[in-house]
């Protein structure tokens, strides 16, 4: 099917050369974290923004108002249409929810 081009992020890559990529109305998927996370998982969270082609980097998420259920307001919200959570509740565990 065809889809709407809400809007045209641009990416650098290393060499520098801006890389334009269309994104259809929600394609994109939220890549999130809760508070507590460590240096090594923000770092495992930049890699699977980048890895993603339609992924949406988002900033520390209070999980214990809404739970994992405010997620999908995020979501609804951000315009996506899937979401990573990585969640530090341990500090030697990560969980990722899809």
């Amino acid at each position: 099917g065809s889809h709407t081009l809400v809007m045209v992020e641009k990416r650098k890559r290393k060499s520098g050369k801006a890389e334009q990529a269309a994104v259809a109305h929600g394609a994109g998927c939220l890549v999130a974290s809760t508070r507590g996370i460590r240096a090594r998982h923000r770092h495992l969270m930049r890699d699977l923004t980048r890895l993603l082609p339609h992924g949406l980097p988002h900033s520390k998420v209070d999980t214990d108002e809404a739970g994992l259920g405010g997620m999908a307001a995020l979501c609804e919200e951000k315009d996506c249409s899937t979401s990573l959570l990585l969640d530090a509740r341990d500090p030697r565990r990560l969980y990722m929810w899809v």
